[in-house]
């Protein structure tokens, strides 16, 4: 991470808008959250997908114009049979899955260096709170135990070189819980 490029951009763009592209959420048909017994565990999965940069935007009846950049995000949320959790093409009992936007105003010239380097580390801060109140709106509304979707963290140099973070864990539904999620 460079701070030095992070610190230029954080300078210099504003927070404008977060909103949503294309939301999706389904259960199978074949699962009912209500009686299942099976152990599930859930799989998040979180990439920046695209950095726009927009020059001279009309703002409308001021006759003013603005630059923007708006970062495109993946997000994903879904639950799976406990036993089938390291295999990649398994199929899934939910399914959770958004595209959102942050939109910042670029109130300085910055560098794509910088512009870049926001969007690697920062990009998902803005978003962060909208995904996480999203899948938690949908698991009560599926009938399923709230899924907490994990804080975000900065990322690491662990980490895909794409920004993509994974994040893996059980989730064991207790009868109590759901008794809960049916109430």
């Amino acid at each position: 991470m460079n701070r030095n490029l992070l610190q230029q951009a954080i300078k210099a763009m504003a927070i404008r808008d977060v909103y949503f592209k294309l939301a999706h959420a389904e259960v199978k048909e074949e699962f009912d959250p209500l009686s299942s017994q099976e152990p599930l565990a859930v799989q998040f999965r979180t990439a920046v997908r695209d950095v726009q940069l927009i020059l001279d935007q009309d703002e409308g009846d001021e006759g003013k114009s603005i630059s923007l950049v708006r970062i495109v995000a993946d997000c994903g949320m879904r639950l799976i049979p406990s036993e089938s959790s390291g295999s990649t093409n398994v199929e899934h009992c939910v399914d959770v899955r958004a595209v959102l936007v942050s939109e910042y105003e670029l109130l300085d010239d910055l560098k794509k260096e910088s512009i870049d380097e926001f969007a690697r580390n920062n990009g998902l801060f803005h978003i962060w709170p909208f995904w996480r109140e999203y899948v938690h709106s949908c698991c009560a509304r599926f009938r399923i135990p709230a899924i907490p979707v994990p804080m975000y963290q900065v990322p690491s140099e662990r980490e895909n070189s794409d920004g993509e973070k994974s994040v893996e864990k059980e989730v064991r539904q207790s009868k109590k819980a759901r008794n809960r999620a049916a109430a």
